[in-house]
């Protein structure tokens, strides 16, 4: 872990501003100490399960005045959670007395606890619920933190022409003509597994664009922000300084030749 704290003064800000720049590093087996993670929580005892999966399509009740029974009735007919969510077994321990009812079993039914949670869970349309949700002993999944839950391992090739290619195409930089020219180099970029997952998450109205907008609105939402936080990007990392990498973008931002560019100065 590299860090610096001191001043740094994005491009369009009036004066330069108090800020850390911080670096971690890891080793190049992540992807194989997660399987071996995977592979040790299977061997770990329940009582180590210490996150609730709340899966997609998990019914949300409404709050006011219900019992057991009346929600258990409800649930068909409640909104439904639009994504994965990993609820920490404290969150729901600290619930007050009021938020939780436990509910026995009966030879028909296994026991089952309801939690009244709130803004945590969405719906289709982003909207935060507020209601309670159900855990079935026993049916509702319990996993160990071990188990890495949800997180994927994306190996992205794209480098920063294609990143810039795509940004100015999304922000409408580029005439017809260059949207043309430059199209395929976006698209290395737009198509990739970064963008792709990225897009699956934030992309509501699915035109192919990510707008500052939709991510702010993304990781205000608690299981889209968990399910950001879950990427693990393997790229080339900017510290493999290459000049013809570097080089590559002077195309792109209308330069040409060995005087330096404006922007960089």
């Amino acid at each position: 872990m590299i860090g610096h704290l001191g001043l740094y003064q994005d491009c369009d800000a009036d004066q330069p501003e108090q800020k850390l720049h911080l670096e971690t590093f890891s080793g190049d087996d992540v992807e194989a100490f997660i399987e071996a993670s995977r592979a040790w929580a299977q061997h770990l005892p329940e009582k180590d399960r210490t996150w609730l999966k709340l899966a997609k399509g998990t019914p949300v009740v409404a709050p006011e005045g219900h019992t057991a029974a009346q929600m258990q009735m409800a649930s068909d007919s409640s909104p439904r959670s639009a994504a994965d969510l990993l609820i920490p077994k404290k969150l729901l321990d600290d619930l007050p007395a009021d938020r939780k009812i436990q509910v026995p079993a009966n030879p028909t039914r296994k026991a089952r606890t309801w939690y009244h949670l709130e803004n945590l869970l969405h719906d289709a349309d982003n909207n935060l619920l507020d209601g309670w949700v159900c855990e079935e002993i026993g049916v509702t999944p319990w996993v160990s933190p071990w188990a890495w839950e949800g997180y994927d391992v994306i190996i992205d090739y794209s480098r920063p022409k294609h990143l810039m290619a795509s940004f100015l195409s999304a922000v409408d930089r580029f005439t017809e003509a260059q949207h043309e020219r430059y199209r395929p180099i976006a698209e290395k970029d737009d198509k990739g597994p970064m963008k792709s997952r990225l897009y699956a998450i934030i992309d509501r109205n699915r035109d192919g664009k990510m707008t500052a907008t939709e991510l702010q609105a993304a990781l205000k939402l608690p299981a889209y922000a968990q399910s950001i936080s879950q990427m693990i990007l393997y790229k080339e990392s900017e510290w493999f300084q290459q000049p013809k990498i570097w080089d590559a973008l002077d195309e792109l931002l209308g330069h040409s030749g060995s005087t330096p560019h404006l922007n960089w100065l």
